[in-house]
């Protein structure tokens, strides 16, 4: 003998589980707030790009004349 079960509670059991699972959230990974860099250490940033000799470690600096 199967045992009926009424629409009405199919349909709370329905909305119960659409409730539960719709307030259910995922969180991965959370962006970090991206801020510009401060004028005076962007100026340090600068300097960092330079490359080094990694044999003798002196700077590899090339001045460019059309610049100046």
């Amino acid at each position: 003998m199967k045992l009926k079960i009424p629409l009405r509670m199919k349909v709370m059991r329905i909305v119960i589980i659409v409730a539960l699972f719709s307030t259910y959230q995922l969180s991965g990974q959370d962006f970090p707030d991206i801020l510009p860099v401060s004028p005076s250490a962007y100026e340090f940033l600068k300097y960092e790009e330079t490359s080094v000799d990694e044999y003798s470690g002196k700077a590899n600096v090339s001045i460019p004349l059309y610049e100046i």
